[in-house]
Order: C-alpha cells, then structure tokens, then sequence
C-alpha cells in the first residue's frame, strides 16, 4: 500500500534540518509508506526502517532498494543502531493494542536522536494519543496547528507529537 501524506509532509516542516544528522529512522516502518514523504520532506537524507515483520520489510526493500531496513523489536533499537538521527518516526503505533511494550520502546527511542532532533509520534484516534502523556516522555513541541495540512479521510496522521531532544528543544515554544 503507497499512500501520500501531505499531512505528515506539513508537519515536518515545522522542524529545523540544520546541524542535525541526515537521517530518519521510521520505527514500526511496515513496507515503509511513509518513504515518498518523507523524501520530499527531507530531501537528500537516509531512510533506515525498523520492524518486527519481515515480509513488510521485504515488500519495502523491493519497491525502494535505497532504504536500510532492520527486523527487530522497537524495544531493541537502541542496542542496534550506533548512529544518530535527525528524526525518529513512529507513525500510527497502535499503542492500546500493547501498552506495555510500547511503554518501554517509545521512551529508549529518544536515546538515538542527535541534540536537536525530533521524535515524532502520529495516531489515528485521540484516545491513542491520550496514552501518550503517561509515557516518561519530555514535554511535546507545541506544533502550528494552522500550518498544517488537515488529516485525509482515512485519518492517516491525524494526532501529531513532538518531541525534541537537547539543543532547539525549545524551538516552537512561545
């Protein structure tokens, strides 16, 4: 399944490139979606995808050879990526259908971006969302909300989350 969001594109804008690393970690990535997107988005940057179902993954490596893909559990990422990202994205986690291993992933995810990068969480419903704020995560950007693009009909994106690390974590803050 490709689809585009232009959502998802707006959202991004409204956070800073410069000085961070050029690359975008897509965590629960499925056969990677998101990948048109965020190219546009982030022109220029390595996408790598975390997974826990290999036939997704393979279904993403056959229609973008370019993406560095990994089967794994989110829990693990930090023990297997070394580098740094600019953006770590989790798009539509499902967090009620598993709280609790969600409630470790999400917050060892912040340990891979560099200062001044983003984790950037999106749900479908407002309930998901709500999950969120008993998570041991750093307080969220506050985001332009007339910036950006409504949600298409299927809801891709509708609830976005920011958070940043280190240096311009006070960027979008008033």
């Amino acid at each position: 399944m490709v689809f585009f969001s232009s959502r998802l594109r707006s959202v991004l804008t409204q956070f800073p490139t410069e000085g961070l690393p050029p690359r975008v970690l897509n965590v629960g990535c499925g056969d990677y979606p998101a990948a048109a997107a965020l190219r546009q988005a982030r022109e220029g940057w390595t996408l790598y995808g975390l997974d826990r179902d290999e036939a997704a993954l393979r279904r993403a490596r056959q229609s973008d050879p370019a993406l560095r893909l990994v089967c794994a559990d989110a829990r693990d990422a930090p023990r297997i990526f070394r580098a740094r990202f600019g953006l770590v994205l989790v798009r539509h986690p499902d967090i009620f259908r598993d709280k609790a291993m969600w409630a470790v992933a999400l917050p060892r995810l912040l340990a891979l971006l560099a200062a001044g990068g983003v984790l950037l969480i999106t749900c479908y419903t407002a309930e998901e969302s709500a999950l969120l704020a008993a998570l041991e995560l750093p307080p969220a950007l506050a985001l332009d909300e007339d910036a950006l693009a409504p949600p298409n009909l299927a809801g891709h994106d509708r609830y976005l989350h920011a958070y940043p690390v280190g240096a311009h974590s006070d960027f979008g803050a008033e």
